[in-house]
């Protein structure tokens, strides 16, 4: 895709080249098409306007159910705090409570900052198993504490890609996390694998590295699975569903893919797809 400069102005081009071969199958020239993709652009730019319309309204919708609760939780010690304040223990109940919704709200506003206001990518060179490993870390205590098991399949010639550490970061340890919090049964195991992959999808075909985290958790219903990238989509009882959210954005920021396969009972898997360059 290029663009091309013409007096009336740039225009957006598609571009296609091949060789012409002659009857003995011998280069004897070159055929060079060009493809006017003003009127697609147009109209992918209007699908994002309404895609980021309904997006503002699922924002807005969670913003209000989500701060709504804690909310209410102050309201109602607030009205009972004049006719029990000589009550130690209320005092004392009062202040916790106060102190843990407060919190889950200023989580809540630090999670949509994240999401609508990315920090700037701070690119240099990263080794994917430097992150996985401060990851598994960091979780080892949960980890231990439930008896999960982490078997690695890494493949060690992987080159370094072009990335923001800290962003990636928070993408695998998020994954870990997940997988941890999924475990409900007797097999607790996660496998982290990574490898090489070439990537087909996009513009020009390019290497990339896989990351794949497998869990032997509860697993994700098939009909949840095309929404858990939505913001405040989650299935826990305590969850804000912005982390995923937030990952999906990185990836993108990244030009990196995430794929998901889930089966009920049987666990849950994450592809991550990631070019050696970032975009």
């Amino acid at each position: 895709e290029i663009t091309v400069a013409l007096p009336r102005g740039p225009i957006p081009c598609e571009c296609e080249t091949s060789l012409m071969p002659d009857a003995r199958n011998r280069p004897s020239g070159a055929m060079v098409v060009f493809q006017d993709m003003t009127e697609k652009k147009r109209f992918q730019a209007e699908v994002q306007r309404v895609d980021r319309l309904a997006w503002v309204g699922t924002l807005a919708a969670g913003i209000a159910h989500e701060i709504k609760n804690p909310l209410g939780s102050i309201q109602a010690f607030a009205q009972l705090l004049p006719e029990r304040y000589e009550d130690a223990e209320f005092r004392e109940v009062f202040g916790a409570v106060v102190g843990d919704e407060v919190g889950r709200i200023n989580r809540l506003v630090h999670g949509l900052l994240e999401l609508a206001r990315p920090r700037p990518h701070q690119v240099g060179m990263v080794a994917v198993h430097d992150l996985l490993e401060r990851a598994l870390t960091l979780l080892d205590g949960e980890l231990r504490q439930q008896h999960i098991e982490v078997i690695r399949h890494y493949n060690r010639d992987l080159p370094a890609i072009s990335a923001d550490a800290e962003k990636l970061f928070q993408v695998v340890f998020n994954l870990l996390q997940n997988a941890i919090q999924a475990m409900n049964g007797p097999e607790r195991r996660i496998d982290v694998t990574t490898g090489s992959h070439r990537v087909t999808h996009g513009p020009l075909p390019h290497d990339g590295v896989l990351v794949i985290v497998r869990d032997t958790g509860q697993g994700i219903d098939a009909a949840n699975i095309p929404r858990i990238f939505d913001p405040f989509f989650t299935t826990k009882s305590n969850g804000s569903g912005l982390g995923l959210s937030i990952c999906h954005a990185i990836l993108e920021e990244h030009g990196a893919r995430v794929e998901v396969e889930s089966a009920l009972g049987q666990g849950t898997t994450f592809t991550l797809i990631l070019p050696l360059r970032s975009t």
